[in-house]
């Protein structure tokens, strides 16, 4: 029920910041210009994150820099496919 309060809160605190901004897109995500954030974009704040995090945790350096999102949509829709 927390996580679920909590990303509530989020979803409440992105769309009030959206209404401060001159918004383009109806994306969840967007810059300070209010143009949706693509992947490469994120791709490159998290490799950005994931350095930083390994730098300044020397003993996790190897499994923070191992770690990594992807997208399962592609797996979740063969996982539910027939066969």
């Amino acid at each position: 029920m927390l996580i679920l309060c909590e990303l509530i809160e989020l979803l409440e605190r992105i769309e009030a910041r959206k209404e401060t901004l001159s918004i383009v897109t109806a994306t969840l995500l967007t810059n300070m210009h209010g143009k949706r954030l693509t992947g490469a974009v994120l791709r490159n704040h998290f490799n950005g994150a994931r350095t930083k995090a390994a730098k300044e945790m020397p003993k996790l350096a190897k499994a923070i820099r191992a770690f990594s999102f992807y997208d399962l949509r592609a797996k979740a829709a063969g996982d539910t496919s027939e066969d």
